[in-house]
């Protein structure tokens, strides 16, 4: 993403606040802020303070694990694994904080997700970007107060407060990234090169009847957005 960072920032150092650019490290710095002024281990964290008080039935500890890369970032990435019932637990812990007696979240911290953002110069479901979250564009159709979560495979955790409803979408990472990975350190294709190659690839008429290509083929973001749309039809 190194060039839709410069594109964004320049080559000059800028202003902090005044410009914004995605940077999938950048969101790690926090896991190191955390895990030093509270010398509390992200898992532990998690699992004490959301986990337990919210009803969590499937994650444990175990499900967190690290990724680092020095020549990257000094920081880790701490990767959760996590159910889809689960998931959307955490989703309805946002739309409840509301109306909650127990908090767990800091006060309107809802509403600052959509109010204190920033802008991404990028249209549709990715238009602002607040508190780590993404907030849609008016013109998809979601109502204001949206935001969601979005990571590899277009998976998705999407809290809708005026519908009162969470929407959860995942794809099985685990077959994909033996495919995935090999096309980008072994024969330097770019990510986004290499998702486009994997989803084309499905398209072969002696490949769509296969396992992979039925159970474990991530959908592209046209078809992901297709399928926000259809959701934003049938509610409407």
């Amino acid at each position: 993403m190194q060039a839709e960072i410069d594109r964004r920032l320049g080559l000059e150092d800028n202003e902090p606040g005044t410009l914004w650019a995605y940077n999938n490290w950048d969101y790690n710095a926090l896991t190191t802020v955390f895990e030093a002024q509270t010398a509390t281990g992200i898992a532990d964290a998690f699992d004490i303070a959301i986990a337990k008080p919210i009803g969590l039935q499937d994650f444990s500890r175990s499900d967190v694990s690290y990724i680092a890369d020095a020549s990257v970032s000094e920081h880790r990435a701490a990767m959760f694994e996590m159910s889809a019932r689960d998931l959307a637990r955490i989703g309805q812990l946002f739309l409840d904080e509301g109306r909650a007696d127990g908090r767990i979240l800091p006060e309107d911290w809802t509403s600052r997700i959509t109010t204190d953002s920033s802008e991404t110069s990028i249209d549709g479901l990715r238009w602002r970007h607040g508190y780590l979250w993404w907030i849609p564009a008016p013109e998809s159709g979601l109502p204001e107060g949206t935001f969601w979560a979005w990571g590899l495979g277009n998976q998705a955790l999407m809290v809708i407060p005026e519908w009162d409803t969470v929407i959860v979408h995942q794809s099985d990472t685990t077959e994909f990234l033996t495919r995935y990975l090999p096309l980008i350190a072994e024969e330097g294709m770019t990510g986004e090169a290499a998702l486009l190659q994997l989803l084309l690839a499905c398209r072969e008429r002696e490949a769509r009847e296969s396992e992979y290509c039925t159970e474990h083929r991530f959908i592209s973001r046209r078809e992901f957005e297709q399928l926000v749309s259809l959701i934003v039809a049938a509610r409407t």
